[in-house]
């Protein structure tokens, strides 16, 4: 049984847009209904995602994040990386530049190798479409669909778990929900919770 999901990302896992706190949340409460509440458990949940966070930034920090909050080397714990959608804009507002291929994969498997370890599961995220007529060009599908591909190669090199998402939701009904062409709303982190849920109980036996 794990005692520790950890989830590093950008701003869609801080839970931007979300009157409910956003996915991870939605997930930390799904945990909490399902073992805290019920006494059967204590399994804990890390939001430590970033707005506007990409991948060389996150490695920076990814050990002391994870030195801080896993105690007891005993603990079963599950690392979720959800970044990559801020690295493929050219302009993002953080670094101001789209992170090279090379970078952003070494960076993604730094992580994965930090985090394996201390034998710990990782699972990564894949990337998210965006409606580019609401972000004004700001985010491109075709860079994204790049930088998707570059967090499946990754995964499978090092043999971690990854979440497909961008085919399950590049639709008019997940469109829809986001509010800026990049964020979804209440309705849009609802469906995104639901899938990664599914996929986290199948998988890691939640």
């Amino acid at each position: 049984m794990i005692d520790k999901i950890l989830v590093f990302g950008d701003s869609t896992a801080y839970g931007k847009w979300d009157e409910e706190g956003g996915w991870v949340a939605r997930l930390r409460r799904y945990i909490d209904e399902k073992y805290n509440l019920a006494g059967k458990n204590n399994l804990q949940v890390y939001n430590l995602g970033i707005p506007g966070e990409v991948a060389p930034r996150l490695a920076e920090r990814f050990k002391s994040e994870l030195d801080e909050r896993v105690i007891d080397s005993a603990d079963k714990v599950l690392v979720i990386i959800a970044v990559g959608v801020n690295d493929s804009n050219p302009n993002n507002w953080l670094s101001k530049k789209q992170t090279p291929e090379k970078i952003f994969k070494k960076s993604l498997t730094n992580m994965i190798n930090v985090a394996k370890g201390y034998s710990y599961d990782v699972c990564l995220i894949g990337l998210l479409p965006a409606d580019e007529e609401k972000t004004k060009k700001y985010f491109n599908n075709e860079f994204i669909m790049k930088y998707d591909g570059f967090v499946k190669e990754v995964s499978e090199i090092s043999r971690v778990s990854y979440i497909p998402l961008y085919q399950d939701f590049d639709t008019e009904d997940y469109l829809s929900t986001l509010v800026d062409g990049i964020h979804p709303n209440s309705k849009g982190h609802k469906i995104l919770s639901e899938k990664i849920i599914a996929f986290l109980s199948a998988n890691f036996k939640l």
